[in-house]
């Protein structure tokens, strides 16, 4: 299923597409390698953490595979939605998929992901956190301009990953307090 809205904000941003290469570059940048730096500085913050480093550890990887292994694996078992550039002629495609990806658009497998790990970063530094989420959001933007997702695959994505970590967080909580009892 694809809504007017996915179309109009589709095209506003995809449109931009090829109409100036210094923008097409960052976007592309921002689609395809700012998730590796999002990886990286993950970890520099997991070593620059003192005692608390297995517990950050553990919490993000168990919201990591909550959102993006479970749930989205699972949406995706039910819905086949199929990428813009194999619906829209007009669609500009800046960046390559797993042809066997091209009918899992919904949700996003990147936003889950990174947004489950920016959330996790932000759950225990605030600042850190808040740069981690900015940067996740730009990196959605570029993965909608460079035609590989609808903005709600961004959005559904986004969302799934930010709550599979409050979710990991309170359980772990709720958890801590019943062994203190």
């Amino acid at each position: 299923m694809i809504f007017a809205s996915d179309f109009f904000l589709f095209q506003k941003l995809n449109g931009l597409a090829g109409s100036c290469a210094i923008l097409d570059k960052i976007m592309v940048f921002l689609a395809v390698w700012l998730p590796y730096v999002l990886v990286y500085g993950f970890f520099v913050f997991l070593f620059l953490q003192n005692k608390k480093k297995v517990k950050i550890f553990l919490q993000t990887v168990a919201a990591l595979i909550l959102s993006r292994i479970v749930i989205v694996e699972s949406i995706r078992l039910f819905l086949h939605r199929p990428r813009p550039f194999m619906v829209l002629e007009a669609a500009k495609r800046l960046v390559e998929t797993w042809p066997s990806e091209n009918f899992k658009s919904f949700p996003s497998g990147h936003a889950t992901f990174f947004f489950a790990l920016s959330t996790a970063v932000f759950l225990e530094n605030k600042k850190l956190g808040s740069i981690f989420l900015v940067a996740s959001f730009l990196m959605i933007l570029g993965r909608v301009f460079a035609g590989v997702h609808w903005p709600t695959d961004v959005i559904g994505g986004a969302v799934i990953g930010i709550l599979s970590a409050l979710i990991v967080k309170l359980i772990v909580q709720k958890w801590s307090l019943m062994r203190k009892k």
